[in-house]
């Protein structure tokens, strides 16, 4: 009997659907101010992705749709936070260019790869996971710091850095992975 595929449309998809669609929202509460307001909705989405996880391991509801829209989601979610968090200057560009930058120069790669043929399945790795959960934390303390007025500077200080050097050091383990499998990889067939 075929193995039957789940439907695409299902919860753990919706709500990284959500968690996309909240991107732009957080963007318009920060640009606008209304920080209280972007650190709960980013709460609420920083929850959704461990939520659609979990649902669709435990539900064995993991789709090809949801193997793209969730890392999407994640991106513009952490992307749009991060731009307009520097834009409105509760975070020094330097951050902003490292966080965006470092998910700019994978997606490049991928490109490029999948450019000349080749196909690479970035798994997310363990240091890559832990840099997401810093940028996901720095995020959420700036938000709640500006939007709440709490004299958290000195932690904000400790994540910077903290954040800096483990997206320094992920973006450092994709680029030798890159170039040590991209000749390696499987060639895509036509079928």
């Amino acid at each position: 009997m075929p193995k039957i595929k789940p439907s695409a449309i299902n919860l753990p998809n919706a709500l990284s659907m959500g968690r996309l669609l909240a991107s732009p929202l957080i963007g318009w509460f920060i640009a606008t101010r209304q920080m209280e307001l972007a650190f709960y909705v980013f709460v609420c989405a920083g929850l959704s992705d461990a939520l659609d996880g979990y649902l669709a391991r435990r539900l064995k509801l993991l789709t090809d749709m949801g193997r793209i829209i969730d890392p999407l989601a994640d991106k513009a979610l952490l992307a749009t936070t991060f731009v307009m968090l520097g834009i409105e200057s509760f975070l020094p560009w330097w951050i902003v260019a490292l966080v965006v930058g470092r998910d700019v120069l994978i997606l490049l790669a991928w490109g490029i790869s999948n450019l000349f043929g080749v196909r690479i399945k970035p798994e997310p790795a363990l240091l890559s996971k832990f840099n997401t959960a810093l940028q996901i934390i720095l995020a959420a303390v700036v938000l709640l710091n500006a939007g709440f007025n709490l004299e958290m500077a000195m932690s904000i200080k400790i994540l910077l850095y903290a954040t800096a050097t483990t997206t320094v050091l992920s973006w450092l383990q994709y680029l030798t992975l890159w170039l040590v499998t991209r000749g390696t990889m499987n060639k895509k067939t036509d079928r």
